[in-house]
């Protein structure tokens, strides 16, 4: 690895093409497959039918309740309130699980 990839925003382009959004999101919640998707109520509002869809073929997140959307790093953020840099070396801990 070059020094380069060590910049923040070639770290960010490696790991949105990682697949591990669906791993990430069911340790908080629990996920159900759903045809291609995976649902569940979304965290970052109240509800009580499943409107959080996780995507895995574009490896992402969407609510259809309040909006939310997103990639992994997006919802590390949004979901345990951490900054860029921290959600970045979290992903980086689980990638090398």
């Amino acid at each position: 690895m070059n020094t380069e990839d060590h910049h923040p925003l070639v770290r960010i382009g490696l790991i949105k093409h990682c697949d591990i959004i669906v791993e990430m999101v069911k340790k908080p919640l629990p996920l159900k497959k759903h045809g291609v998707y995976y649902i569940a109520c979304c965290p970052f509002h109240d509800e009580k039918t499943p409107s959080f869809f996780v995507m895995p073929q574009t490896k992402t997140y969407h609510c259809f309740g309040c909006g939310a959307s997103g990639n992994a790093i997006d919802f590390l953020m949004a979901y345990e309130k951490l900054s860029l840099e921290e959600a970045i070396e979290k992903l980086k801990i689980l990638l090398v699980k």
